[in-house]
């Protein structure tokens, strides 16, 4: 994406970064609990039992933590293309996931998650050529 792509509407990058510090805590957190294990496990402060079970729960923080921190995208809607805010697991490797206007074949409206005026609650989500969903929701 860049600055002249005809973008009528893009979420703040500080926003980005907000949504992502919780996720990239708990990703780092992880890490630490991983390398941690390994030293109780190395100087023979816990058994095996203890090494799995540490190792366990690091790898779920920092499955967490990834997808948190790197499955999200800034909310942009341009001439082109619609940018939703999150991000399938396919595309989480993705800089920022961008989906031409040409490939939607529908904007469908879903379940309420967003409170707007008179406290009627609206969602969206679009649906792709080739099947798949993505919902938009403001980041």
């Amino acid at each position: 994406m860049s600055g002249n792509d005809g973008v009528f509407f893009q979420t703040r990058r500080i926003n980005l970064w907000k949504a992502r510090a919780l996720p990239a805590f708990v990703l780092v957190l992880g890490g630490l609990i991983a390398a941690w294990s390994f030293y109780l496990f190395a100087t023979g402060m816990t058994d095996l039992i203890g090494l799995l079970a540490l190792l366990v729960s690091s790898v779920g923080m920092i499955g967490i933590g990834y997808f948190g921190t790197f499955g999200r995208n800034p909310l942009a809607i341009a001439i082109a293309y619609v940018s939703p805010p999150g991000k399938p697991l396919f595309h989480v490797g993705m800089r920022d996931l961008a989906i031409r206007w040409r490939d939607v074949k529908a904007v469908e409206e879903t379940q309420g998650l967003i409170a707007g005026p008179q406290e009627v609650s609206y969602a969206f989500a679009l649906r792709t050529k080739n099947g798949r969903r993505y919902p938009l929701y403001a980041t």
